[in-house]
């Protein structure tokens, strides 16, 4: 009995992560497990090559909605194949699976059933959302097994259940598993704990087994090849190290292994490259185009911390994985450096993707490699958290008395305020929602730090607004486009405009001047020349119930950027006004267009459009 309990107090940890995942199993099967956005075209791969032998998809697109073609436009290739921008290694890894589905449903038919083995029904769909589940719970296996080298079997179990519960690894199991994010986890995992393992010696056989894993993790997702740079690293500094030394012979030794570990990360990644010589005519290629990566235009901190899903905005938790990294230093600083090296690298190369937000995702989604060491430095932080408060147990009596006070200083705010009923009852749901209002006015996300700060001071507005206005772009066609109706898109909107916009004689919203300089902010993905066109009119000053144009008007003058400005002499009527707006002027990110009106002088302004002009002349 004593030897029973031993063992169910060892393994309890591997308990629990075994029943987390029966839980998430359960809620993918409730779901329905079924192949959807990114996921069609993985599973192209996987369904053209074992039923119709070929990686010909005409005949499986036509299988997918409307949308998928809207989404992704498929075209023919000059070998004559449709384009498929993605991977094929989800689907190498989720053949097994995939097969079993098929033998399944061959004998389920034999025996008198009516299941259409054609590739595309339930049991395949669900048998590939099935192996992602399953790739992600080895990759949990290898993060607990991992942390538990540097943590107490505690620590490393609450820190890995964050991690996995407490990001975007938890939707992408049950709500959209047939997309790559579940596997290529699993395969950045493996690279990393087999390079973990065999850090301080490595023989053949490991370099063997690394570079295999290399060429898997990027043949599930390209990008993962970033986390070469680990061995890449090791690789300088034990050169230098050997140099030093004049010891060749463990340098020839060393350079053997390099060898061993690049042919086989190449043999790994090889079905990649007969797919793309098949489909496009070549080994190598940029099936997106040249166009997807926007080199000179990163967006670093929108990537990690906009609301529009920031790594870490998005997951606090992830957040504080991070901030482990600084107390993870002090144990390991090698191993830290390297993350930190790596994370620069991950998040320049996620930024500068033209959609640097993942498209339609929950959270940022291509950080999935990343995982294991958020959860170290998670657990580093945990530990130390744990570590102070044993010493200092005071310290959380403090923190828990000081919330109820600030709840209290917010809760009489809102009773001096009016803001709740002063004589009856209170709806306390109204009450919780009204003091984490009050709280974000003035700081805006806490998780979005220091990014929304830098915002702030640079902009002059409140942190908060921060999370409406950066990640939003006139260039981006998924969202509100290159109209600005200002009436309804405040966010663009900054000092110096009325709070409410008018009706004009009853036939358009517009919005009135209030300073002598307005302004208004132009988001833009990416730098170019553009044509502005405004729908404005100059008008009295504002008084109650009158709408009437000015008489006195001379011009206005809009300043871009401050770095050039235009004159423009308003008619007394709503007119549109075209401007150039050439890309020297203009900025990738937030531009600042500002209004300098005479003193006295009022202005109207329906809307503000832009289009990009291809060429256009330096004024």
């Amino acid at each position: 009995m004593v030897r029973l309990s031993g063992l169910i107090k060892t393994k309890s940890p591997y308990i629990v992560l075994v029943l987390v995942f029966l839980l998430c199993l359960i809620l993918l099967v409730v779901v329905g497990g079924r192949v959807a956005s990114d996921g069609y075209n993985y599973f192209a791969y996987l369904r053209s090559a074992v039923i119709d032998g070929d990686l010909d998809f005409h005949n499986d697109f036509q299988h997918y909605p409307k949308a998928f073609w809207l989404t992704y436009n498929p075209k023919d290739t000059v070998t004559g194949h449709f384009t498929n921008v993605f991977s094929v290694g989800p689907a190498i890894l989720w053949s097994p699976f995939y097969l079993a589905a098929h033998l399944f449903v061959l004998v389920i038919n034999q025996l008198g059933g009516s299941i259409p083995a054609d590739g595309f029904s339930a049991p395949y769909q669900l048998a590939v959302s099935l192996a992602s589940q399953a790739y992600a719970f080895a990759g949990i296996l290898l993060v607990y097994r991992l942390l538990t080298r540097y943590f107490s079997a505690s620590i490393s179990l609450l820190a890995t259940l964050t991690v996995w519960l407490g990001s975007f690894l938890l939707y992408y199991m049950i709500f959209e598993p047939s997309m790559s994010h579940c596997v290529s986890f699993f395969a950045v995992t493996l690279f990393i704990y087999l390079w973990h393992r065999s850090r301080k010696h490595r023989d053949i056989r490991d370099w063997f087994w690394l570079g295999l894993a290399a060429g898997l993790m990027m043949l599930v997702r390209w990008q993962n090849g970033i986390f070469m740079l680990l061995p890449a690293l090791d690789a300088a500094v034990d050169y230098y190290k050997l140099q030093q030394q004049r010891n060749y012979g463990d340098i020839r030794h060393l350079l053997a292994g390099h060898m061993v570990f690049l042919a086989s990360a190449i043999a790994a990644f090889l079905p990649q490259m007969i797919v793309w010589k098949i489909i496009y005519g070549g080994f190598l290629t940029i099936p997106q185009g040249s166009s997807f990566m926007k080199w000179t235009t990163p967006f670093m901190l929108e990537t990690l911390l906009s609301s529009r899903h920031g790594l870490f905005s998005w997951h606090p938790a992830l957040y504080l994985g991070a901030l482990g990294w600084f107390i993870l230093f002090k144990r390991d600083k090698g191993l830290t450096i390297r993350i930190f090296l790596l994370f620069l690298a991950m998040t320049y190369v996620n930024s500068v993707v033209k959609d640097w937000w993942s498209g339609w995702a929950f959270g940022m989604r291509r950080f999935d490699g990343f995982l294991l060491f958020l959860a170290l430095g998670l657990g580093s932080l945990l530990t130390a958290v744990t570590d102070y408060i044993k010493k200092r147990p005071a310290v959380a009596v403090y923190l828990c008395m000081a919330a109820l006070i600030a709840g209290n200083i917010l809760f009489m705010n809102q009773f001096r305020g009016r803001v709740i009923h002063q004589g009856g009852v209170v709806a306390f749901d109204t009450v919780f929602k009204n003091m984490v209002e009050q709280i974000y006015k003035r700081t805006g996300n806490p998780f979005s730090f220091p990014a929304n700060l830098y915002f702030a001071v640079k902009y002059g507005e409140p942190p908060r607004r921060y999370d409406s206005l950066v990640g939003v772009y006139v260039d981006d066609p998924y969202f509100f486009g290159p109209k600005m109706d200002l009436g309804r898109q405040r966010f663009y909107l900054g000092k110096g405009w009325s709070q409410t916009s008018e009706t004009w004689q009853g036939q358009f919203d517009y919005l009135r001047s209030l300073a002598v300089n307005p302004t208004v902010y132009m988001p833009l993905r990416s730098k170019g020349n553009y044509v502005m066109r405004i729908r404005m009119a100059p008008l009295q000053e504002n008084l109650v119930g009158v709408q009437a144009f000015s008489d006195n008007f001379s011009s206005l003058r809009i300043k871009i950027n401050k770095k050039a400005s235009v004159e423009i002499r308003l008619d007394k009527a709503w007119k549109t006004y075209e401007i150039s707006l050439p890309e020297q002027n203009l900025s990738a990110g937030i531009n600042v267009l500002e209004f300098s009106l005479p003193k006295g002088q009022v202005i109207g302004i329906d809307y503000i459009e832009f289009s990009p002009r291809p060429s256009l002349s330096r004024e």
